[in-house]
């Protein structure tokens, strides 16, 4: 075994040698400069324990002479510090004369902490729990960017650092420091000889006496662009602008630099020019709400009971922090000028959880001493925006989250702690560590920033008009992408979105929130939100985004969501489909939620309430079922409505034996009528139908006039879509099962119904609308035929509504005399309420096979219909009065223009319209009988005593030639006179019959013309009555009361009564034989007549005998010439004197 003497007298020394300076170059090369300088002094701060940190820009101090202020700023090059003309003492004091950057915290140094500042990346800080922030090692090395010899005064020792050895005496590069222990008398001398380099060391209470300072300064004197030049630490030069430059963003920074530090409570920034005794405060940034419980939660992590707790633990706090600017301008500001700035963020912490605990007790990663720490912060106030977050490790780390707060964590960074460790291609402790960042946010850092915005919202520590910057809304990658998704998924269930509208509280889950699906629609936001929806409206579009694009929230107000919500929507008070704008609403929404739809897709609006009704409310949407089409033929073919047999199908299940019997059962109740969901369409109507059903059955269809938007009016009158959905378009087939609906539920199956004009429904208007329709229909016929004996649609003057049938013999009295229309009523026909038909278009020809129009035939019909309908032969026409039955039976006369039907003539035969005189009166009878009926020519009053009871009274020709056209035989006056007046004449009253004679002697001349047979009939009949025995004698047989002759002659009942000695009568007798000439029979007749007077026992006819008698043979001597030719001739002279004297001879004696 060799001795170590031996290896000294046969080896020399030889092995790997570390340069001081190359390793702190390194060091600074992957370090930055500026306010991460700042950063590891207040974590170095922060470890030790300190409460307060401050940072002064101190000028140059102590400077007497010019020569001074040159060595101040002029260094000799290191090999010439040993040189005999510069002590080393003064090289010292030359490079720490000039300005420098103070930096002072309120902890002391600990024997560990002087051990550890004088390891390089080797921190002592390791040794222990690896929870003190400056574990890395890096820390006070960080200062050479600044100076090449820093010092610091803490407790009662001064430290030096010259790491080139060229600066402070005594010093080589195996130890390139000092210390000096100012309890030390020799320490205090030395201290005290060098003004120039410890003199600014006296501030913030440090004062260099040997007394313990509780307390560290640090001291950096600034490298001066010479001795850059020399330097082999840095080549970069720092002036006091330069460093009062970062103060001041040091100052702004500062707020956040306590956010998560552990003990550090204030932050202060001072000024201290050479004129000034001490520094000027220029800034104080602070917690505002410090107490000892917020400083034990803030430093929780290094007083926990355990590095890793069986259950996460959450430590969460609010930071009130104040800053503060002092402006001085040459005086102190009083207190009540300084006025500070305060922010609040709200900061929540958690250690332990899920895999992160796991690999920090994984005894493989040990070496690492993981600690599963990490929070998040943001601020509250006066803004709740942090400008692109960033990542932490206690101090802010240069890395840039782009999430809306500060993250952070106990990181592994990298070796120049700039930037997180992360990537997925490593092995061994790279993969580790970045599995390790990965678990700190997705399960302590994630669960935290779940805990900050629930936190937030619930204490309303956030406004609806703040809380979304609190949430993510930027492009993410790396370990910041995991943190923002693992929160969007953790936050689904966190009532931490806020909506205006939402029932309940305003601040619900992104599970049960509704985005918009266009913002900008505000018809939309409307309408939902009166269904109190928990509607969301962003006013960052990137975060709606983003919390969709994570599935945060799911739902959208996408045609296809809505279509789910409506479908399965109940009835709400003062919803959207509840407010007098319910229509409206509705119609937006339809076209809305069909936008996405194809035609055939249209089924996907079921169970959606929007179709808009007449009535004013909403019908829903739903498939119908489908249904046989030749059942439904069949049914049709007997009568049943179109609607109502589809719906018979739908109901049986196509079993057209069950549809049928319901059909029978159900035809004509309410049920029939009535739209059932699930089974009947609602009809969509224009204006023509809709008002026949929109104050009856306004809740079953749909007024497609009323919708403005085309593509709406579209979709409901497209046939296609009625084959899947419940909306059918109106067809003229489903006239009946409309006007079904549309009447009272009293007429429905009824022949007639009672209504009322001025007040009931349906209206005056309602049917003129009706017959306006009807007529306009391009088969106009077949609907007709179809609503036949169907509805009551026929309103009358009687207050009777009737079915379209002519059994209900309502009359189309158009044109009719009053009078006329009087009569039919009380015949009993209903007459057309006056107006219902339109005048302005054609009425169809078949509408008068239901209603009767103002002809003979049809008022005929319509009576035969009274009858039928009454049960009566003649219906009410035995019951009206006389003068009806004459107005009744002179329209038949006098409309000679419509022609009877042979019918409607048998039908006239029955009506008790004909009059005949029976026993001196006139009453009224109908020609029902098949016996032989007549009618006399020119009738008058004074004939009618002779009319037996086949005989009809007619005052005009008319009347004769209309009864003529019924079958009654008409007789004219001659035959009249010959068959009935003759042989009653001597049965009459004379002056009736006087009358009559007279009657016809009146109108003999047209007699005469017509009739010569006539004439010579008269001339031998007995109808004139003899002046004296009144007997009834033939004109032939009686004398002219006018002759003398005739008057002294002839017996004086020879001659006509004295009625008919009026020169008219005369005049015709004359012309009917009235003898005026005496002939040889007329002679002897009146020679026997006055035999006969002159023997009787009546002295005065006697008397009067012997007169005519004297007279006769005067006549006769007068005329023997005509009587007596023979004698005349022969014995011409002596006739006249023959019978005179006979006459005398006879007569005088008397």
């Amino acid at each position: 075994m060799h001795t170590s003497a031996a290896w000294s007298s046969s080896a020399q020394d030889f092995g790997q040698k570390v340069d001081l300076t190359v390793r702190i170059r390194e060091i600074l090369r992957n370090y930055p400069e500026g306010l991460s300088i700042l950063k590891e002094l207040i974590q170095n701060a922060d470890d030790a324990g300190a409460r307060t940190v401050k940072f002064c820009a101190a000028e140059t101090r102590c400077m007497t002479t010019n020569a001074a202020a040159a060595a101040a700023t002029t260094c000799p090059h290191p090999t010439a510090l040993n040189s005999t003309t510069v002590t080393s003492d003064d090289a010292l004091s030359n490079v720490m004369n000039g300005p420098s950057l103070i930096a002072y915290n309120n902890a002391k140094f600990t024997e560990t902490d002087f051990q550890s500042i004088q390891r390089i990346g080797d921190s002592l800080k390791k040794d222990k729990n690896g929870t003190k922030t400056g574990r890395f090692g890096v820390g006070i090395n960080s200062t050479y960017h600044l100076t090449d010899v820093p010092m610091f005064a803490s407790g009662s020792k001064v430290v030096m650092f010259d790491p080139q050895a060229c600066f402070v005496p005594g010093i080589n590069p195996a130890n390139p420091g000092k210390m000096i222990d100012c309890c030390n008398e020799n320490g205090r001398r030395l201290v005290e000889s060098l003004p120039k380099v410890f003199d600014p060391l006296r501030v913030f209470g440090c004062r260099l006496s040997g007394e313990e300072f509780n307390g560290t300064v640090f001291r950096f004197a600034l490298r001066t662009e010479a001795q850059a030049v020399v330097s082999r630490l840095s080549r970069q030069a720092h002036s006091l602008e330069g460093i009062r430059e970062l103060l001041r963003q040091m100052a702004c920074a500062a707020p956040s630099m306590l956010l998560f530090l552990k003990n550090v409570e204030c932050i202060e920034v001072y000024d201290w020019k050479s004129t000034d005794d001490a520094p000027v405060l220029l800034s104080r940034t602070e917690i505002g709400n410090k107490s000892e419980k917020l400083q034990m939660r803030r430093s929780y992590v290094l007083n926990a009971p355990t590095r890793v707790p069986k259950t996460p633990q959450v430590v969460d706090y609010i930071l009130d922090i104040e800053s503060t600017e002092y402006k001085h301008g040459g005086a102190m500001a009083t207190k009540a000028e300084i006025v500070p700035k305060v922010e609040r963020w709200i900061v929540c912490n958690q250690l332990g959880g899920g895999n992160a605990s796991k690999m920090a007790t994984d005894q493989a990663l040990s070496h690492m001493k993981l600690i599963p720490w990490a929070g998040v912060a943001a601020r509250l106030s006066p803004i709740c925006e942090v400008d692109g977050g960033n990542a932490y490790c206690f101090l802010p780390l240069p890395v840039k989250t782009n999430l809306p707060i500060q993250v952070n964590g106990y990181f592994e960074l990298s070796s120049n702690r700039r930037d997180v460790w992360w990537g997925d291609d490593m092995a061994g402790d790279g993969k580790a560590r970045a599995e390790w960042n990965r678990s700190i946010v997705e399960d302590i850092a994630a669960p935290s920033y779940i805990r900050l915005v629930t936190a937030a919202v619930r204490t309303k520590q956030v406004s609806p008009e703040t809380y979304e910057l609190l949430l993510p809304q930027k492009e993410l990658s790396g370990p910041w992408k995991l943190l923002a998704g693992a929160f969007l998924e953790g936050v689904q269930d966190a009532p931490i979105l806020y909506s205006k509208c939402a029932s309940g509280e305003n601040w619900i889950s992104p599970r049960n929130s509704l985005l918009l699906h266009d913002d900008n629609d505000r018809k939309m936001y409307g309408i939902l939100s009166l269904d109190r929806l928990p509607l969301v409206l962003f006013q960052h579009q990137d975060v709606k985004r983003t919390l969709l694009r994570n599935g945060t929230c799911k739902n959208t107000s996408t045609p296809f969501f809505l279509r789910q919500y409506f479908s399965n929507r109940k009835d709400k008070e003062c919803g959207c489909l509840e407010v007098p704008e319910k229509l409206q609403n509705a119609e937006f929404l339809l076209k809305y939620c069909k936008s996405d739809l194809k035609p055939n897709q249209m089924s996907y609006l079921s169970g959606c309430q929007f179709i808009p009704l007449a009535s004013g409310d909403l019908g829903r949407f739903c498939v119908l079922p489908s249904y046989d089409g030749s059942d439904l033929t069949q049914l049709l073919g007997m009568g049943f409505s179109k609607l109502l047999c589809i719906r018979a199908l739908r109901i049986s299940g196509n079993n057209i034996d069950s549809a049928m019997e319901w059909l029978l059962n159900h035809r004509h109740s309410d049920e029939s009528v009535s739209v059932v969901h699930g089974i009947d369409p609602f009809l969509v109507c224009k204006n023509d139908i809709a008002s026949l059903l929109r104050t009856n059955a306004a809740d079953t269809f749909v007024d497609i006039e009323s919708i403005q938007d085309t593509d709406l009016v579209d979709f409901f009158n497209s046939s296609a879509d009625a084959t899947t959905l419940n909306t059918l378009p109106f067809q003229n087939d489903m006239l009946v099962d409309v006007l079904s609906r549309g009447v009272p539920r009293s007429w429905r199956g009824k022949d007639s119904a009672s209504w009322n004009a001025n007040s009931e429904y349906p209206d005056i208007p309602w049917f003129i609308d009706l017959w306006r329709f009807l007529c306009s229909m391009k088969n106009a016929s077949s609907a007709l035929k179809s609503l036949a004996e169907q509805v009551c649609i026929v309103p009358t003057k009687q207050g009777i509504v009737c079915s379209l049938s002519p059994g209900n013999s309502v009359i189309d009295a158009e044109g009719l005399d009053l009078k006329l229309i009087e009569c039919l009523e009380h015949a009993g026909a209903r007459i057309l309420f006056p107006g219902i038909f339109p005048t302005k278009v054609a009425l169809p020809s078949e509408l008068y096979s239901y209603i009767y129009d103002a002809s003979r035939d049809s008022i005929v019909r319509a009576l035969d219909a009274c009858s039928r309908r009454t049960g009566n032969d003649v219906g009410n026409l035995g019951d009206i009065s006389s003068e009806m039955k004459d107005v009744l039976f002179q329209f038949f006369v006098n409309n000679v223009d419509h022609p009877l039907s042979s019918q409607c003539q048998m039908m006239v035969r029955k009506f008790p319209i004909f009059r005949r005189y029976k026993q001196s009166t006139i009453e009224y009878v109908s020609m029902s009988d098949p016996t032989e009926w007549y009618v006399v020519e020119g009738a008058t009053a004074t004939v009618q005593v002779f009319l037996t009871p086949r005989f009809l009274l007619a005052s005009t020709g008319a009347e004769i030639t209309f009864l003529g056209t019924l079958g009654v035989k008409i007789m004219s006056k001659s035959v009249f006179f010959q068959n009935i007046i003759v042989p009653q004449l001597s049965e009459v009253n004379p002056d009736i019959a006087d009358k009559v004679i007279e009657e016809i002697f009146l109108q003999f001349p047209s007699l005469f013309v017509k009739e010569s047979n006539f004439v010579e009939y008269l001339s031998n009949a007995k109808i004139i009555r003899s002046h004296e025995s009144k007997k009834l004698r033939s004109p032939k047989d009686l004398y002219d009361p006018e002759v003398p002759t005739m008057l002294s002659l002839m017996d004086p009942d020879s001659f006509p009564d004295e009625f008919y000695c009026q020169p008219h009568i005369l005049f015709n007798l004359r012309q009917l034989g009235l003898q005026s000439l005496l002939s040889w029979k007329t002679v002897l007749e009146c020679a026997r007549s006055i035999e006969l007077d002159a023997t009787c026992d009546d002295k005065e006819k006697a008397v009067a005998a012997k007169s005519r008698g004297s007279e006769l043979l005067i006549f006769l001597d007068m005329n023997v010439e005509t009587f007596f030719p023979d004698i005349a001739k022969s014995k011409q002279s002596k006739t006249g004197r023959f019978l005179s004297k006979v006459n005398a001879a006879f007569f005088e004696d008397s």
